[in-house]
């Protein structure tokens, strides 16, 4: 059974002497925190989880080790859980897509063809934190593939998804930056609550 988050955020502290500024905000996130099914007001547990893996490179030793796979095990194949993969209820006659969710321990991605985006009229609503290579494009979890299944969902199309994940860096995080309309207002509001997690509660009432 899995220990509780705030328990394990205790023991990081205990070893981690000298927090990185990067990190640290996640990790007080992460006192208030027991399972990955919690929510920290906009983002999921699992979410402060990887942010906070992410920024962790710099804790090393026997400790930190133990403790980051203790995570990343809490976390792996959590995608679901999030809540973006909820379409709610769908039609049994619902056109149905498999689409590949790809994870890292820092963060993770839907890899969607390009035509649906246009198909459901979203192409210009991806922000710069999604990637894109070929005919594919690769939506960052927390904001972006939760468009492109609200869409899908009214457009009458069921996601379902098989994972792919990876202790180590994705090779998406190389790919080209997702091409948007630098004017889009939309795209301006999702690369600023992106940047700044303390205004996601105030700027994301405005994406809806």
């Amino acid at each position: 059974m899995a220990r509780p988050i705030n328990e394990i955020a205790n023991d990081v502290r205990q070893d981690w002497k000298s927090v990185n500024y990067a990190a640290k905000p996640y990790l007080e996130a992460m006192f208030d925190l027991r399972n990955v099914s919690d929510s920290y007001g906009q983002d999921s547990a699992a979410s402060i989880v990887r942010y906070f893996l992410s920024n962790a490179r710099s804790w090393r030793g026997p400790v930190a080790k133990a403790i980051k796979a203790e995570l990343q095990g809490m976390i792996k194949g959590k995608w679901g859980s999030l809540g973006v993969l909820n379409q709610g209820s769908m039609p049994k006659t619902a056109r149905s897509l498999r689409l590949t969710f790809h994870e890292d321990p820092g963060h993770g991605w839907l890899e969607v063809p390009m035509a649906l985006l246009t198909e459901l009229g979203i192409a210009d609503e991806i922000s710069s934190y999604s990637y894109m290579k070929g005919n594919m494009a690769f939506l960052e979890e927390d904001m972006d593939a939760s468009t492109l299944l609200r869409a899908a969902k009214a457009a009458g199309i069921r996601i379902t998804t098989e994972e792919d994940y990876t202790d180590y860096d994705s090779p998406i995080r190389r790919y080209r930056t997702f091409r948007m309309a630098s004017g889009n207002l939309r795209s301006k509001l999702i690369r600023l609550a992106h940047g700044n997690p303390e205004m996601r509660a105030h700027l994301l009432p405005l994406l809806k």
